[in-house]
């Protein structure tokens, strides 16, 4: 099982239908996949959290990867997930400022495009970002 969180750039901005559109059209996607996850759009960024089976997860990857409607910044891999964290949501759009657990998803994107210092490897620093992934995990009810 693997779990990963990214961060993109939209090259144009994105409209609340077409992220309606974009949800739903993954949602149904993802169930077949047998992949969950959710979605958070702000200002032109993305960050997105996809979990299921490694090979699932790669694939989708890879055609994310593909999309010309954003750039990837960052990338962060879990392939020690046990369980899904989102077992429910195939992709779940967090819209800014519906719920209080939104602010800790926006504290995640600000995380995930965080400069690091010179002598600082992000790669010590991933720990935060499930963390607080595991915190959005645990107020998903509040979305149902």
């Amino acid at each position: 099982m693997r779990g990963l969180v990214y961060s993109s750039t939209a090259k144009n901005a994105f409209t609340l239908a077409d992220l309606g559109a974009l949800a739903a059209n993954s949602a149904q996607r993802n169930a077949q996949a047998g992949i969950s996850g959710y979605l958070y759009y702000d200002k032109g960024r993305f960050m997105q959290y996809l979990e299921g089976e490694a090979e699932a997860i790669a694939a989708l990857m890879a055609r994310i990867e593909r999309d010309e409607r954003h750039t990837i910044r960052r990338v962060v891999v879990d392939d020690t997930l046990c369980t899904q964290r989102f077992p429910t949501w195939h992709m779940q759009w967090l819209q800014q400022g519906s719920m209080v657990a939104i602010r800790l998803e926006h504290i995640l994107y600000e995380f995930m495009n965080l400069k690091t210092a010179p002598n600082t490897s992000f790669e010590l620093l991933t720990p935060k970002v499930w963390e607080l992934v595991d915190k959005i995990a645990a107020t998903q009810a509040r979305f149902n």
